[in-house]
């Protein structure tokens, strides 16, 4: 039992840990809403990743990533020779290549939007960690049930952001990035460890 199953009791969870109850309505509108963008920008689970089929023929150029897109785990394409994986803007080297005129292909994300060059008016295979979704009406979601402690964490790194308490904070982002380390440090092992597939 983890003692926080849902949104309620995650919330009075964090101003107890805090020491700060009367923050409590201002933790259920903003830090646990916070909080769950942190773990969609942080986390590598299987618990908040989903893949998804972007068509740039219909999307344009850029095109609109999903709504719950929290950070990308990988991008496909189908290609004249089969799937083809692309690369970060910063992974790749862009360089012609003599012998056949081929440009290395890559994406970049801005403002929610995802572009590709160069340009293909393809459909895309999506693999993506989403931003859980985590409130009084929606209050719980696989990311709390696996993971609740690092829901906590990051809680509290948005409550003592507030009460501008430089010290708290100081700690809480401390705990909550060595435990996101060691999340993120199991799931790839286990993924290693697991049959090659689409997006590994």
């Amino acid at each position: 039992m983890t003692g926080f199953a849902n949104f309620a009791e995650l919330t009075a969870l964090v101003v107890d840990y805090g020491h700060r109850p009367e923050l409590l309505e201002r933790c259920e509108s903003v830090f646990v809403p916070f909080a769950s963008q942190r773990l969609g920008r942080d986390l590598r689970s299987m618990d908040n990743e989903t893949v998804t089929t972007l068509d740039a023929e219909v999307l344009g150029d850029p095109m609109a990533l999903p709504g719950d897109f929290g950070s990308i785990r990988s991008l496909w394409f189908d290609g004249q020779r089969g799937p083809h994986r692309l690369r970060s803007r910063d992974e790749v080297a862009i360089t012609l290549t003599p012998k056949n005129g081929a440009v290395s292909r890559f994406y970049m994300i801005r403002n929610k939007s995802l572009t590709v060059r160069p340009f293909v008016a393809s459909k895309f295979t999506l693999s993506y960690h989403t931003v859980p979704v985590l409130d009084a009406t929606d209050d719980t979601n696989d990311v709390l049930a696996t993971y609740p402690y690092l829901y906590l964490y990051a809680a509290l790194v948005e409550l003592h952001t507030f009460a501008q308490d430089d010290e708290q904070r100081a700690r809480a982002v401390q705990t909550y990035s060595e435990e996101i380390r060691i999340v993120n440090r199991q799931v790839s092992r286990a993924r290693a460890d697991s049959p090659a597939g689409v997006g590994d």
